[in-house]
């Protein structure tokens, strides 16, 4: 639904949230198909998995950030 989104809206990038885990699930699988439907829909992505705590909140908490651009590049601070 997330990529039929974009290909409807195609904003210049996006940002997308969600269990570290997920480049892992089903033996990698899930991860290649979601890189194959961002770069379907236009965007070259940049993924990584931070943690909370290391931008002020209170918990350690791992999540993996997914940015989409259509031209250019995006650097994680």
């Amino acid at each position: 639904e997330y990529v039929r989104l974009l290909q409807r809206l195609s904003p210049r990038a996006f940002l997308f949230e969600n269990v570290y885990g997920l480049t892992g699930a089903q033996n990698g699988d899930s991860w290649v198909e979601i890189r194959a439907a961002f770069a379907d829909a236009g965007y070259r992505i940049f993924h990584r998995v931070l943690d909370a705590a290391d931008y002020g909140v209170p918990q350690h908490r791992e999540r993996l950030f997914i940015v989409g651009v259509k031209e250019g590049e995006f650097f994680f601070p």
